[in-house]
């Protein structure tokens, strides 16, 4: 899996420390650093390759592709992290006919309704897939299905 931030994300570097009570009378601490966007709208994507499970003896199912799917979306959602509310809002789904890899997240394009530092609400976007449905038509006779 594989994110990019569509708006310009700020990066802030925090410092910070925690005491743990280790019984009565002691106490352990430590002191941590990191760096955080405190906002940023990301554009995910991942790959099922079935063939790469096929050359390692692993035979895949229509539920096991229910199950990556769900994964996905539960991963990004419940991810560990300081930050919260990652929230999936939008799930393309394209299968090819032919066992093939083909795609990436510069085929959709992301627009504002405002300064792209202001944007701080997914409704001030606008998706346009334009180019992904080029390479749709192009590449039609790989594609078997796709959803959104």
């Amino acid at each position: 899996m594989w994110s990019k931030s569509v708006n310009p994300a700020e990066i802030k570097f925090m410092q910070g420390n925690s005491a743990y009570a280790g019984g009565e009378g002691k106490s352990q601490s430590t002191i941590w650093s990191k760096y955080i966007s405190p906002y940023a709208i990301f554009k995910t994507y991942a790959v099922y390759n079935d063939n790469a499970a096929k050359r390692q003896g692993i035979e895949t199912s229509e539920k096991d592709l229910n199950e990556f799917t769900a994964a996905l979306i539960n991963g990004l959602i419940n991810y560990r992290s300081t930050s919260k509310n990652q929230m999936p809002r939008l799930l393309v789904e394209v299968i090819y006919k032919e066992h093939r890899i083909d795609g990436e997240l510069n085929y959709v394009d992301v627009n504002f309704d405002t300064e792209a530092e202001e944007v701080r609400v997914y409704l001030r976007l606008l998706l346009t897939l334009k180019n992904f449905a080029n390479i749709m038509i192009y590449a039609s006779s790989k594609v078997s299905e796709h959803e959104s």
